[in-house]
């Protein structure tokens, strides 16, 4: 069976330059040409990464571009000192710079597809910072671009490097639990106010015309939502039955948002398998997210401390693996480079998102819109000057309703709503 990377590249040649077609076929290697679209904000992390990887040699800058960046700036100075050249946009930086081989996109969110396709069209490999779209048919356009160009478009889902992560996928492909039939995750943070007024798109779902579904699962806890959907592709026996058929969920807010600040949503997948997802950003505090998934013949249940525990059938000790702590943007970025070297597996391509993309739209529409939480099951308090909403009980009714595979209606919680089943056959575009 051809490998996810042999379909990607399949029929590439014919759009290849000579000598990444001579590296296929014998080996020659070069130095990676790199630009950076957007270098502020979170753009940022990706500099301090392109930096690293420059300075062992792995790479080089040659461009970058933000037409916001300040030329003052330590992210402007840094990509300078490597020799980087500053152009005005994408579109000059692709035209004006063809040594350019792959280009990292951290950019905002709605910019994602037109650029990802630009780039892609004009040969370049892209890394385009998480989640990668915002619309089903925008992930659509992006992997079939990926398709025709015959060049790799990874989405920095860094979560899904972790050695645990990395470990839990094996064990699920290998059957190490049996087969799957729940997936259950649960991610519960604090967010102040503050997290609200931090940029103009946070909490909204749409900004200036533009869609943005700022909310649980596509922005804090997009990792738990992409990673319980990777563990179901990894135990379904044929690649068909990791489809998503339906959904239900529940979206509410506490906060004086658009979006949701709580949520819970059941995706059910063509092979069987549930995947529960849970999240809010009304806690008191901040726990590792964690995903349970359930066998016939034993429980993993992977966190973000990178730690992985596998309980058998049989009544025999649970295993547990702790792995130490690791930079997940360094492997997600050694990965993209070794990938596109064909050196490896890519982790996460564009394509392999659209289950993400199309469950946090189908989530609002089932979901009939965002619900406010009633101020009777809500605490506010000041915490250095910042306030701190909470929903009262949420941690036990999150904990309850994951091991019933339950949305908190069907749980009697007095403020929740019940909504509809949402289809997701055929699904291909989304409107708010």
């Amino acid at each position: 069976m051809r490998s996810a990377r042999q379909k990607i590249f399949q029929g590439a040649c014919g759009t290849m330059g000579t000598i990444d077609w001579l590296r296929k076929l014998g080996g020659i290697s070069k130095m990676l040409n790199v630009a950076l679209i957007g270098i502020e904000g979170f753009g940022r992390a990706h500099v301090r990464q392109i930096v690293a990887f420059a300075n062992e040699g792995k790479l080089r800058c040659a461009a970058f571009a933000d037409p916001g960046a300040d030329p003052a700036g330590e992210s402007f100075a840094a990509l300078t000192a490597l020799g980087a050249v500053r152009c005005d946009d994408d579109a000059t930086l692709l035209a004006e710079r063809p040594d350019v081989d792959a280009v990292v996109l951290a950019t905002p969110l709605p910019l994602h597809r037109a650029m990802a396709i630009r780039a892609l069209e004009a040969g370049r490999h892209v890394l385009v910072e998480k989640p990668p779209a915002v619309a089903v048919q925008d992930v659509d356009a992006m992997a079939r671009a990926q398709e025709a160009a015959g060049r790799l478009c990874a989405v920095n889902f860094q979560n899904v490097s972790g050695s645990a992560f990395r470990r839990a996928l094996e064990l699920v492909r290998a059957g190490a639990i049996g087969r799957v039939s729940r997936i259950a995750g649960i991610g519960m943070w604090k967010r102040t106010d503050r997290y609200y007024s931090r940029t103009p798109w946070a909490g909204k779902l749409t900004l200036r015309g533009q869609l943005v579904l700022d909310g649980t699962l596509m922005n804090p806890f997009a990792h738990l939502l992409q990673n319980g959907l990777l563990l179901a592709e990894a135990a379904a026996a044929d690649p068909a039955d990791a489809e998503p058929l339906h959904l239900r969920a529940e979206l509410y807010r506490a906060h004086p948002i658009e979006g949701d600040d709580t949520s819970c949503l059941r995706l059910a997948t063509r092979g069987g398998v549930e995947v529960c997802m849970y999240t809010t950003l009304c806690y008191e505090s901040n726990e590792p997210p964690a995903i349970e998934v359930v066998g016939d013949r034993g429980v993993l249940r992977w966190d973000y401390a990178n730690r992985l525990e596998i309980r058998r059938a049989g009544g025999s000790a649970p295993e547990t693996l702790q792995f130490p702590a690791e930079d997940l943007m360094r492997k997600m970025y050694s990965n993209w480079i070794d990938s596109i070297d064909d050196r490896a597996e890519p982790y996460c391509t564009v394509d392999r998102c659209r289950p993400f993309v199309a469950a946090v739209n189908g989530a609002l529409l089932s979901s009939g819109g965002v619900h406010p939480i009633p101020a009777d099951a809500v605490d506010i308090a000041e915490e250095h000057g910042n306030r701190v909403t909470t929903v009262r009980d949420l941690p036990e009714l999150f904990r309850e309703a994951a091991e019933r595979s339950a949305l908190l209606s069907e749980l009697g919680v007095p403020w929740a709503v019940r909504t509809r089943r949402f289809s997701l056959e055929g699904f291909r575009e989304f409107r708010l």
